[in-house]
């Protein structure tokens, strides 16, 4: 154990506090399967064992974690400290191989990792398996901010739903502002909702939200899910298919966006969506209450339900913007008649804008749904296919 040395009256005190080991500069440390917790970890050669010795360290601004490759680990991850913006905490893999594995082994009640109320975080190039959740990162007793997730992979979180709680490879979530927050580059197989990055109406949002070139594939419900996105985008993201359940009540889509006014979501792709008995199977999906939103420059094909639907859980959908969208392949097993359609509007309440793009009706009974084709819907441009 290395505690913080403390200069004190020509002294040296050695502080603990809290169970935690704390140090006093930045540095390096290792870990990997057949390492000594009993050694210093600034090394290789002296590389902790195991993750319940990283989680008994208080680590400080600019510190670095590194697991090797080829590495795996049944226990689960929950770094303590904080860093900051100019200098995070970085968790992340050093040597060669496969990436490091986070794995507790099909534990539904748990995470695989997990910082709660900690701000200055980087992950990169970890991968997290078999457990309810992937990685969790909450807002819900201070404002979070400075988090980024990168080249992280998320795999096998594939529970329909344990209670009212499905599974996620990354949710990042809270009560309070969380400000710079990333998730960038990372991949999701066979995970129930991928990348869940929402907080509920009303409550302060995600400011500077970048989610940039995630991808998804085989999950039972979709890639990204965001909710109170107050400010930044989401950017070529890509759901390659989703397999659908009956267990998956809350429904199906490639894409999902609510309480989020003025986000922007472009160069978006939603393929091969199945739901196999759940609700929608949508390519993306308008939850509610997200005004002024964009949609730009994306693509929805071979989809079981509408390319793209508009709801309005939790209120209309006021002013959409809708870009530039090509929508291929749709309907081709919905839910029911009404949403047998490429464009399907649930409600009277929601407007917007559709300009250009290429909308196909394929095996649906129509490209727009009758609430779709009102006068509160305005096209500019937009070319309907057979």
């Amino acid at each position: 154990m290395i505690p913080t040395k403390y200069p004190l009256l020509g002294s040296l005190v050695l502080v603990f506090a809290c169970g935690f080991l704390s140090h006093a500069s930045a540095a390096t440390y290792h870990v990997k399967n057949g390492g000594n917790n009993n050694l210093n970890g600034l090394s290789d050669a002296n590389a902790w064992a195991t993750l319940q010795k990283v989680n008994n360290v208080n680590f400080q601004p600019g510190d670095r974690i590194r697991f090797k490759r080829g590495s795996a680990w049944g226990h689960v991850l929950r770094p303590s400290g904080n860093g900051t913006a100019g200098n995070r905490i970085v968790l992340d893999a050093y040597g060669s191989g496969g990436m490091p594995r986070v794995d507790p082994g099909n534990e539904a009640t748990n995470t695989a990792a997990a910082i709660s109320n900690q701000s200055g975080y980087t992950f990169r190039n970890l991968e997290f398996r078999r457990a309810l959740r992937g990685l969790t990162a909450t807002a819900t007793t201070q404002n979070v901010n400075a988090i980024l997730v990168d080249n992280c992979r998320f795999q096998d979180l594939n529970y329909a739903a344990v209670g009212d709680n499905p599974g996620h490879g990354l949710t990042i979530a809270g009560s309070r502002q969380m400000t710079d927050i990333r998730a960038e580059n990372n991949t999701a197989v066979r995970v129930t909702r991928a990348f869940v990055i929402e907080q509920a109406s009303g409550a302060p949002g995600l400011h500077s939200l970048l989610v940039t070139g995630n991808t998804s594939q085989n999950g039972k419900s979709g890639s990204f899910f965001l909710g109170r996105a107050m400010s930044g985008s989401a950017q070529n993201n890509s759901c390659l298919s989703t397999t659908g359940s009956s267990g998956v009540w809350f429904g199906v889509a490639g894409g999902r966006i609510q309480n989020s006014p003025g986000y922007m979501v472009k160069f978006a792709s939603f393929n091969s969506i199945r739901r196999n008995g759940a609700p929608d199977g949508c390519g993306f999906d308008f939850e509610g209450n997200s005004n002024n939103t964009l949609l730009h420059t994306s693509t929805s094909n071979n989809t079981d339900g509408p390319g793209v639907i508009v709801l309005q859980t939790g209120g209309a959908n006021i002013n959409l913007r809708i870009t530039d969208v090509d929508i291929s392949d749709p309907a081709r097993n919905p839910k029911n008649s009404n949403q047998n359609y490429s464009f399907w509007v649930s409600n009277t309440a929601s407007n917007g804008t559709v300009n250009r793009g290429v909308w196909r009706k394929g095996q649906a009974a129509a490209v727009r749904s009758p609430n779709a084709a009102t006068n509160k819907w305005v096209y500019n441009g937009t070319s309907f296919l057979p």
